[in-house]
């Protein structure tokens, strides 16, 4: 159990550094560190069935600026 909640807080962690990522760096930076916390919770799915889940709460955080890189590409193609 306290395995599990370990990886529960850093995992909300990554997904907080990914929403931080552009204002102090760069959008790429948000891009890796979105794949990293998708990385984090597939493993966490695989190891801890059920309880997995519960990594998804990160998800809103982790996945705004990619989902918005994606949206801006598309829509403007000269931004990307």
């Amino acid at each position: 159990m306290k395995n599990f909640r370990v990886l529960l807080v850093g995992s909300l962690a990554l997904a907080m550094m990914t929403f931080a990522a552009p204002w102090l760096t760069s959008i790429r930076v948000s891009l890796f560190l979105a794949g990293l916390w998708g990385a984090v919770v597939l493993a966490a799915l695989f190891r801890f069935r059920r309880r997995g889940v519960w990594l998804l709460l990160g998800t809103p955080l982790a996945l705004y600026w990619p989902y918005v890189f994606v949206v801006l590409c598309h829509d403007f193609g000269s931004l990307c």
